[in-house]
């Protein structure tokens, strides 16, 4: 064993005598930090700040406007790669321990057994961890040092970045983003009849259409061509055009903007107060009799109400009238699912569309609605009556007080049979349009179903859809057009052009764009109309909105689904004009939407889908991650500024100068001894010795030489450099270590 302070002072003054003092050695600040140095710390800054700012781009980028149709290019390209996780990665961070450490040495704060790490750390970067992971055998540095404190909150904050991306996909959600354009030809609509039309033409089979379950409810664009009357005693849905969108439920799908053709739904109920003159009478059938109504009804001729049964100039319109009355079934054993609130729609006779491809069509009918089942109308004594199929005229009715609906009016038959009456008028109008529409969520479509636990019918969607109630195009799910032109024929004929079936229809003797555009439109209509709101006879027709009610005499009883959201409109509105609009739409839709596998007529078109990503929607993880990196950079910042103003004999990234610096006489046998001895040897020797917590640091000789010695050294006052404290008249303790 030998002891490390048996070295001699005449030896050591004869190491380090016979020399001035050394001018100071430091240099300009260049010089210490050199060119790599300088480097690091202003890159590192610069890089730090434009992440930070990359950051705010991403988190600020999608700008106000729905789906980030205002923001930049790169932004969306960005987002719509699905590269923003990545992107927000902080990439390392430019780390200081370098600065810190020679801080430490030339503060002589380094323990002994440290010295070796602390001073080769000076060139080479070995992580904050590297210098943190020596100080945290000692905590107390940390908080007397204040290298020590900087280099704990550099390597929290440094950990803390490691964590950067966790932090920072908190704030990730997911929602839609535009995708860019695509152009593509898209067929609106089928030059041949074969999926709408009878093999038979059929007023039976037409009218299957209103027994047709709607089997979905697609989204469509919709666009205000004028705004409802506000009339007392009126009710008037305005007049609507609605495109049907002309993709598959897939294609519908993300889509929010299209350019291009599409079959056009116009439409218009106007309902208003009528007054009534007439009757009740009884149709006698075997045992039973079935009430109707018969008489003349009168209403006022608005604008809504236009070119339609009124002659010119007149302000009221009249007409007569004889009508079955619809009732409930009142069956104390049945459970049902479905209304049964007796409604029905009595047609006027005044419609002849007989022949033509007609596209437009317009029809009057009284709306008759009743809370009355078969047990009132029994209350009525007919059984002086004996001719079984005649007819028995009850009591005339005179009008009563209104509802608090301004298109209803009451009129009541004894103390409990009721009936509330209104007139309407629905005109319809199809064609074919090049569209602009766009919407600024995703499409919707919902669905119809029936809650078995609550025993209801959840129609809320489908009613959102149709616009009912105060509702927006953004919570309803549909397009809204911003434009609408008409074709020319030769835009038509540039689509035939283009069609599948353009050799076909070529041979045919009615050949023309416009004809099998009008014969497409017009079996819609067809279909709508079912040989039911164009039926005609000696008593009016009829159509009830009841699954479980009865009616005597010509009529039409939808699919029960169809009265369903007949009945929740209806309720909800109190109004008969957006019902019978919706209703009437929806079978149009349907229609059309059969056919769709025939399509081949149309042309290049534009769309614009979106796309579900995630993109930064809170800012709490980048305000965290902001404070991370303002405290990195703030540490960087106050090491370098330190570095400059502290240090004297450390030059940033020279690893020779490291070296000799701990090659002094006070080390010597230490460094023998590493030759052949681990770090955890030489730090138990030093322990056994109780030099184990002996700080050390950088001094400057006599000779000029800069050399790392313990602050206790018996030779420390060779020194020129000393220290200022009380500590150099210590003597140090023996260090044995093994030769």
């Amino acid at each position: 064993m030998s002891n490390l302070s048996s070295v001699g002072d005449s030896k050591i003054s004869s190491y380090y005598a016979g020399t001035k003092a050394a001018d100071d050695p430091t240099g300009k600040v260049q010089g210490r930090l050199g060119t790599w140095g300088r480097t690091v710390i202003i890159l590192g800054w610069i890089i730090e700040v434009v992440i930070l700012a990359f950051l705010l781009f991403l988190w600020n980028g999608e700008g106000t406007a729905s789906g980030g149709q205002r923001a930049s290019t790169f932004w969306r390209w960005i987002m719509l790669n699905q590269l923003a996780s990545q992107s927000a990665t902080l990439s390392a961070m430019i780390l200081q321990n370098t600065l810190v450490a020679a801080l430490m040495l030339e503060a002589r704060d380094v323990r002994v057994s440290d010295v070796p790490r602390f001073s080769v750390l000076r060139a080479i970067n070995g992580g904050p961890l590297s210098i943190a992971e020596p100080l945290a055998s000692s905590p107390r540095k940390f908080f007397r040092s204040w290298p020590a404190f900087l280099i704990l909150l550099l390597y929290i904050s440094t950990l803390a970045v490691q964590f950067s991306s966790t932090i920072l996909v908190t704030d990730f959600r997911q929602t839609s983003l535009l995708e860019y354009s695509t152009q593509r030809r898209v067929n609106a609509l089928s030059t041949t009849p074969d999926l709408l039309e009878s093999p038979t033409n059929a007023t039976e089979y037409m009218a299957q259409a209103w027994e047709m379950a709607p089997t979905s409810f697609p989204p469509f664009a919709e666009q205000v061509v004028e705004s409802p009357l506000e009339l007392k005693g009126l009710s008037d849905t305005g007049n609507i055009k609605r495109a049907f969108l002309p993709f598959t439920t897939q294609g519908r799908q993300g889509l929010r903007e299209y350019q291009g053709a599409a079959v056009t739904y116009k439409s218009r109920v106007a309902c208003s107060r009528p007054t009534v003159e007439g009757s009740l009478q009884f149709k006698l059938a075997a045992g039973s009799y079935f009430p109707r109504i018969r008489g003349n009804v009168t209403w006022a001729s608005e604008e809504a109400f236009a070119n339609f049964s009124c002659s010119q100039g007149e302000t009221l319109c009249t007409r007569a009238f004889d009508c079955p009355v619809p009732y409930a079934v009142n069956n104390s054993n049945l459970t049902s699912i479905l209304s049964e609130q007796p409604t029905s729609l009595c047609l006027f006779n005044e419609t002849d569309q007989t022949s033509g491809l007609h596209t437009t069509f317009s029809d009057i009918f009284l709306v008759l609605n009743s809370e009355t089942n078969y047990q009132d109308w029994l209350d009525f004594n007919v059984s002086n009556q004996t001719n079984t199929l005649g007819r028995y005229d009850g009591p005339s009715f005179s009008r009563g007080l209104t509802l608090s609906s301004d298109e209803w009016v009451e009129y009541g038959f004894g103390p409990v049979a009721k009936i509330n009456m209104t007139v309407c008028q629905n005109t319809i109008i199809m064609g074919f349009e090049n569209i602009t529409a766009a919407a600024t969520v995703d499409l919707e479509e919902p669905t119809l179903n029936y809650n078995s636990f609550a025993r209801v019918w959840e129609t809320g969607d489908v009613l959102e859809l149709m616009n009912i109630g105060s509702i927006s195009n953004t919570t309803r799910g549909i397009m809204k057009i911003s434009d609408t032109s008409a074709y020319t024929e030769a835009d038509l004929g540039s689509m035939m052009q283009g069609s599948f079936n353009h050799d076909w229809l070529s041979t045919q003797i009615h050949y023309g764009a416009d004809i099998f555009v009008n014969q497409f439109n017009h079996l819609v209509l067809n279909r709508i109309k079912g040989g039911v709101l164009n039926s005609e006879g000696a008593e009016n027709y009829s159509v009830y909105f009841c699954s479980h009610c009865y009616m005597d005499g010509d009529l039409t009883d939808p699919h029960p689904l169809l009265s369903v959201i007949f009945h929740a409109i209806l309720n909800k509105t109190g109004s008969v004009a957006p019902a019978m609009q919706s209703v009437l739409f929806l079978m149009a839709q349907n229609q059309y939407y059969s056919s769709f596998s025939g399509f081949d007529f149309g042309e290049n078109s534009t769309m614009v889908y979106s796309k579900t990503v995630n993109i930064p929607q809170e800012w709490n993880g980048i305000t965290a991650v902001a404070a991370i990196v303002s405290l990195n950079v703030s540490c960087v910042a106050m090491i370098t500024w330190l570095f400059m103003r502290r240090t004297r004999y450390s030059k940033y990234g020279d690893i020779w100068h490291t070296v000799a610096q701990i090659l002094s006489p006070d080390l010597r046998h230490l460094l023998e001894r590493a030759s052949r001895a681990t770090d955890k040897q030489l730090k138990k020797s030093l322990e056994e010795a109780g030099s184990e917590d002996v700080n050390a640091g950088l001094y400057l000789l006599e000779s000029g030489r800069v050399v790392v010695l313990r602050n206790n050294a018996p030779f420390q006052h060779m020194a020129v450099d000393r220290m200022k404290t009380g500590s150099s008249t210590k003597t140090s303790k023996p260090i044995h270590v093994d030769r």
